[in-house]
């Protein structure tokens, strides 16, 4: 007797869900360009006038490496003194750079529904990746591990330095990468690390930039949107200890009082400890290469919720990371982990949207509810982190 149903086959229903998700990805586009469209000035507070201008809000020089700083010197040579074509520009150079970013999926081997399917995670922020220039030091870092992973190392370092030059993050994944080199050393190994050092010196000596920009993050204070100040206002509204919100540079960061005033130093040391530790135990484990994405992975998730500086668009160093771990087997054809993780993913996507831009204004006045919701975001960081790093050696993370 036939089997009855809505579809013949398993190919037709596979092409019924692709499609249904193209569909939604393109009405979800349409609406973020229209948006852009109809956009006619650009205010002084946005982060693309200060591209624009190469100056901080402060009134100082940018703070950024020199691969983002010559990036905005190229737009603004495209856009000229047109500040509205430059933000346009950007975000189109931010879609585009989001559209390779699919593109080196499916060059991993992911399936092309699985991939369709799992980046709708990130769909709630599509928004801010077209506002932000993250994704470009995200697409190198992931570049950067693929290859690696690939047995193209040299130029897994190549492209995790590019990223680093763009934005610092991509160089907390440097001790993952030494950790395999140290493992099998050899004499490739010796001349691959000593021309990643090199390049790195001569960079930093070279190009003040970048040690500013170390410089000027290292000294920043707690955010308000950080795991840290989440704990700090909640403990503020029980036993007032008269912390309250500063905008400074750019972003609200919190006043603390003298007794906490180690805090954002001792935040930086915790979030660079993190990173060494989770390096260390995948060298102490073998530093395998099949598990070298799940540590990769847990590296992004870790710097982000160690982070004393978190704005939103961090968040997608985990939300792109875990793409592959959630698509592992690569080439199977069922997801290899239980599907709520997609459905976690996309809840911290859609809390963090909330948090900000939609509640960033309650936040910064400390609202309760706004408080309830970073905590809701910061726990489901927490608790994905946690579950992944406790199954870390899970078989379903091979490949």
């Amino acid at each position: 007797m036939a089997k009855r149903g809505f579809f013949k086959d398993e190919s037709q229903k596979r092409e019924f869900f692709l499609i249904a998700v193209s569909i939604l990805w393109m009405f979800q586009l349409v609406y973020c360009f229209l948006g852009f469209s109809l956009l006619d000035k650009v205010g002084q507070g946005e982060d693309q006038y200060y591209w624009f201008t190469l100056q901080n809000p402060g009134g100082g020089s940018l703070s950024y490496p020199f691969l983002a700083i010559s990036y905005f010197n190229f737009l603004h040579y495209l856009s000229g003194d047109n500040l509205l074509l430059f933000y346009r520009l950007s975000m189109l150079a931010s879609f585009l750079v989001f559209l390779g970013v699919l593109a080196l999926f499916l060059k991993m081997g992911i399936d092309p529904l699985k991939l369709f399917l799992l980046s709708v995670i990130f769909q709630p922020q599509l928004l801010i990746i077209l506002l932000r220039f993250d994704i470009i030091p995200i697409a190198l870092s992931l570049l950067a591990v693929w290859l690696f992973h690939s047995g193209k190392r040299m130029e897994g370092w190549l492209a995790l330095l590019a990223g680093a030059f763009f934005k610092v993050f991509p160089i907390f994944f440097a001790p993952l990468f030494l950790a395999m080199e140290l493992k099998d050393f050899n004499r490739n190994s010796a001349i691959r690390i000593a021309v990643a050092a090199a390049i790195s010196i001569l960079a930093f000596n070279a190009f003040q930039d970048n040690m500013s920009t170390v410089l000027f993050h290292s000294a920043r204070g707690i955010q308000i949107e950080s795991v840290y100040s989440n704990i700090l206002l909640i403990a503020n509204g029980i036993f007032s200890l008269g912390i309250h919100p500063e905008y400074n540079y750019g972003g609200y960061q919190l006043v603390l009082p003298p007794f906490l005033d180690l805090l954002p130093t001792l935040a930086l040391a915790l979030q660079i400890g993190a990173v060494l530790a989770i390096s260390a135990l995948f060298w102490l484990e073998g530093a395998r290469k099949e598990k070298f994405f799940i540590y990769s992975f847990l590296i992004a998730f870790a710097m982000v919720l160690t982070c004393k500086i978190l704005s939103s668009q961090f968040v997608f160093w985990p939300l792109f990371f875990a793409i592959p771990i959630l698509a592992i087997p690569w080439k199977g054809k069922k997801f290899a982990v239980p599907l709520m993780f997609p459905f976690l993913f996309f809840g911290l996507s859609l809390v963090t949207e909330f948090v900000y831009p939609f509640g960033w204004g309650k936040l910064v006045e400390m609202s309760p509810d706004a408080i309830l919701l970073l905590t809701i975001r910061n726990l489901l960081l927490i608790s994905l982190f946690s579950w992944f790093f406790l199954n870390r050696n899970n078989k379903l993370f091979e490949n």
